[in-house]
């Protein structure tokens, strides 16, 4: 387990390098990238952590008491996860796989997961735009953490860290961050799409040129449903994606190809 291994296995999951980056700053404010980690524990080599774990793999502590308890306030792994339903996501993962609850690849993939519920939609939607880091950084701390400050400081402070974890792994120079407006709940700027990869696109797609697809059917009155324009080629989207096919005289195949990126650009 080290920091580029966290970072590989996010990038694997289709985030850009400052998404990545942002995400990894706050892991890192919240349990310092220790996939085991218990909320609290300070302590060299981090046994608490370790012995907790071990109990939790061998069925010692069980899932109801996983959920509802824990040392130094509950919080548990990457995101520090601490309301009972959260940590009941991490638990049932972990064990459908026969993996130990402090296992890295467990942690990054409930994350993911849990990052496509309908809660953390802002957050999703942030992760996959054109937003600056300091939005990415700020969205993940008051949509998806949710900690007790989630100031302005608090926003910087994680900035820092994930400015210091991309300076280390990233293969390009990050933009000059602008700076922050105090805001409660910083949005990407969803007119601000970037330079993209164009692909086929179809049902299970994921990136920043599905985003600019459902951007556009928005635009041309096919709701993408209620997650809205998140970067995911979900049901939703390929149903709009259909009628529009539908009505441009195009085969409603459920794929965006060249003929819907020539329309669309058009």
């Amino acid at each position: 387990m080290s920091e580029s291994s966290i970072w590989n296995k996010l990038r694997a999951k289709g985030f850009s390098e400052k998404a990545t980056a942002a995400i990894m700053g706050n892991m890192q404010a919240e349990s310092g990238l220790i996939p085991y980690r218990l909320q609290g524990d300070f302590g060299n080599g981090y046994t608490r952590s370790i012995e907790y774990t071990n109990k939790v793999d061998n069925g010692q502590i069980s899932k109801s008491e996983f959920m509802y308890n824990g040392p130094g306030g509950g919080g548990y792994g990457l995101c520090q996860w601490t309301y009972f339903s959260r940590k009941a996501g991490l638990y049932d993962l972990a064990k459908s796989r026969g993996a130990s609850i402090g296992d890295e690849q467990v942690g990054i993939d409930w994350f993911y997961e849990e990052l496509q519920q309908a809660e953390y939609k802002n957050t999703r939607y942030a992760l996959f735009s054109e937003a600056s880091m300091w939005d990415m950084v700020a969205t993940m701390v008051r949509n998806y953490e949710k900690p007790y400050d989630q100031s302005d400081s608090a926003v910087s402070m994680r900035l820092a860290m994930a400015n210091d974890i991309y300076s280390r792994n990233a293969e390009s120079t990050p933009d000059p961050e602008p700076e922050p407006e105090p805001d409660p709940e910083p949005t990407p700027d969803p007119g601000n799409i970037g330079i993209i990869l164009i692909r086929t696109l179809r049902h299970g797609s994921y990136g920043r040129d599905v985003y600019l697809l459902q951007r556009a059917l928005e635009d041309m009155g096919y709701g993408v449903g209620e997650y809205g324009c998140d970067g995911w080629f979900g049901t939703d989207t390929e149903e709009a994606l259909n009628e529009f096919k539908s009505d441009s005289s195009l085969a409603s195949d459920g794929v965006a190809d060249a003929d819907v990126w020539q329309i669309i650009f058009q």
